[in-house]
């Protein structure tokens, strides 16, 4: 399984090639959605409620599952779903 989190309420060229980088990892793509209170803490407010964003990803083609991640860290997602593959943008490459 490959997990990959979007801290996002636009979806853009970067995002679905993520998506892409992902599936060819090979099995099923889990994408998790950053809750409202992270979103504030690590981006910005968002624009569109957490649901209309569990939406909004769900509609990407080659989208498996989408759940909700309630911290900024990959914690909770290692002990629920054990991915494979934790894959992430290139924004993360420095710093994380």
């Amino acid at each position: 399984m490959v997990y990959t989190c979007f801290c996002t309420d636009i979806i853009h060229e970067g995002h679905l090639n993520i998506i892409n980088e992902c599936k060819k990892l090979g099995g099923k793509l889990v994408v998790g959605v950053l809750c409202d209170s992270e979103m504030v803490r690590y981006n910005r407010f968002p624009t569109i409620s957490q649901q209309e964003r569990v939406e909004l990803v769900k509609s990407i083609a080659g989208v498996d599952e989408v759940v909700v991640q309630n911290h900024i860290f990959y914690d909770e997602i290692f002990e629920n779903l054990h991915p494979d593959y934790i894959v992430h943008g290139n924004n993360w490459s420095s710093d994380s």
